[in-house]
């Protein structure tokens, strides 16, 4: 039985090895092949990358750099996540908290930030 090499990865498959669409289009650019949507006809074209300029921006020291600080990143998110912060902006650092004005919505819509009142 003979091994079939892949020539091509998709997006989707960059993102599997670690790839984020940022990295994805500073380091490759633009694909080498656009090929229709196997499943969706509607669906925008898949774009495919050659293995060897993936392997070749995978060995690469903009890659690495690239790679550390979206890792940094991630690593920070998953930790605000898992603690559960909802650390306020930093505008109301000084204690200035949300207050829905007259006629607003809790949506968001029409929200005034005020700084707490003093307490005698």
């Amino acid at each position: 039985m003979t091994e079939r090499r892949r020539t091509h990865i998709s997006v989707a498959g960059l993102r599997a090895r670690g790839w984020t669409p940022r990295m994805v289009r500073r380091l490759l650019g633009e694909p080498d092949l656009l090929c229709p949507h196997p499943s969706v006809r509607s669906a925008p074209p898949l774009r495919l990358y050659a293995v060897e300029r993936v392997e070749a921006a995978e060995r690469g020291d903009a890659f690495r750099a690239v790679s550390a600080a979206a890792a940094r990143r991630s690593a920070r998110s998953w930790t605000a996540v898992r603690r559960g912060s909802r650390e306020p902006p930093g505008r109301w650092a000084a204690g200035e908290k949300s207050v829905v004005a007259a006629g607003g919505t809790a949506d968001g819509q029409d929200v005034v930030h005020r700084p707490p009142e003093e307490s005698p």
